[in-house]
């Protein structure tokens, strides 16, 4: 949401839009991509799991 302002702010010159503002915005984006990636990636390994001998 803050990124949002951060752009509304350096588009409308009606504030303060600095680098230093908006780094934390990328790095909390990064760290939830990481989180939801990892969850994703080890949902679709637990789904493939080897046949069980006999089992037809």
């Amino acid at each position: 949401m803050s990124a949002l302002i951060e752009v509304a702010q350096g588009m409308s010159d009606t504030g303060n839009c600095e680098l230093r503002d908006v780094i934390p915005d990328v790095i909390g984006l990064l760290l939830g991509a990481g989180i939801v990636l990892t969850w994703k990636a080890s949902r679709s390994r637990a789904d493939v799991r080897p046949p069980i001998l006999g089992d037809d």
